[in-house]
């Protein structure tokens, strides 16, 4: 026999199950269908939007009377082994040689900088075992955050959706073992070292962004139209 409080559970689900048939189904579309819908479809949908970090994998740090290429040379590399240190690079070497076995400081040749990538969730690699070699960085997820309008005429609909990105674990880590970096990019002078200029503060990347999307409604309710 089943117990009087299984039994109202599974009418519970039935009938919410049944109310979200019929409003996919109703004739307007209301903000509740249209958050469900675009939560059901934004893993795929916004995978594209998702804000990364692109990481040059090799640097050849050219020397100049200035000193300056040498001091941004040397901030980019700081950024280098500071991805290296919450392991997303490794195998460190200079002109071919391991870091560790050569001394930069009596070697007259401009320093050739290289890493390996460390295969993860997160982390993907561009024009691999190339100069131009990348570590694309997911930096944040795509979130819906609510429905900001709908304006509907028959059976199309635009929908305002507001959208975020909450930051990936890898944004964290970075951010809290590059954070001395970070505090020397207001003062160094133009140009300023690549990550300096791309690395999006917290705030920056979490701001809620505005998008339009076009629903559709067909015989068994409303869609999401993606092509």
């Amino acid at each position: 026999m089943y117990s009087n409080r299984f039994i109202l559970t599974i009418f519970t689900l039935a009938t919410a199950l049944s109310a979200c048939g019929a409003s996919r189904k109703a004739a307007k579309l209301d903000r509740s269908t249209a958050l469900e819908i675009m939560r059901e479809t934004a893993p795929k949908l916004l995978q594209s939007q998702e804000p990364v970090y692109d990481a040059r994998t090799q640097e050849l740090i050219v020397r100049e009377a200035r000193g300056w290429d040498d001091k941004r040379g040397a901030l980019t590399i700081s950024f280098l082994d500071a991805l290296a240190s919450v392991g997303i690079l490794r195998d460190k070497k200079i002109n071919g040689v391991e870091a560790d076995h050569y001394d930069v400081a009596s070697n007259p040749r401009n320093p050739f900088y290289t890493y390996q990538i460390i295969p993860q969730e997160g982390v993907h690699v561009m024009y691999a075992n190339t100069r131009d070699e990348l570590a694309i960085i997911t930096l944040g997820k795509r979130v819906v955050k609510e429905i900001l309008g709908i304006r509907q005429e028959g059976s199309d609909a635009l929908v305002d959706v507001s959208i975020a990105s909450a930051p990936t674990p890898l944004y964290d880590k970075i951010t809290e073992a590059a954070r001395p970096l970070f505090a020397q990019c207001g003062t160094f002078p133009d140009p300023k070292p690549y990550f300096c200029k791309r690395w999006p503060s917290r705030d920056g990347l979490t701001v809620p962004e505005t998008f339009t999307y076009h629903f559709s409604r067909y015989d068994d309710g409303w869609r999401l139209v993606t092509e």
